[in-house]
C-alpha cells in the first residue's frame, strides 16, 4: 500500500484498507508510522472507534499504540 500517496491526498476510501493493515498480524515496525501518518491525514472519523480499541488494548504493541495516539 502506497501510504505516502495516501498522505499526500488524505484518500478516505482507503481508511479500512489502512484500519486492516494496522490489525494485521505481519505489521512491520517500520510501517506503522506511514501507516498512522496516512490515517491521520485522511481524517475519516469512521477510524476513531477502531483506533481508540487499539489505544485501549493493553495487549497491543507499545510502539503501535503510541504512533495511534499521534494520529490523533
Amino acid at each position: 500500500m502506497d501510504y505516502a500517496a495516501i498522505t499526500a491526498t488524505g484518500d478516505r476510501s482507503r481508511t479500512h484498507a489502512l484500519l486492516a493493515r494496522l490489525r494485521a498480524p505481519d505489521l512491520r515496525d517500520d510501517e506503522i508510522g506511514p501507516l498512522t501518518t496516512a490515517l491521520a491525514a485522511a481524517s475519516d472519523p469512521r477510524a476513531t472507534a477502531p483506533l481508540t480499541e487499539i489505544l485501549a488494548d493493553a495487549s497491543a504493541r507499545p510502539e503501535l499504540r503510541r504512533a495511534v495516539g499521534r494520529a490523533f
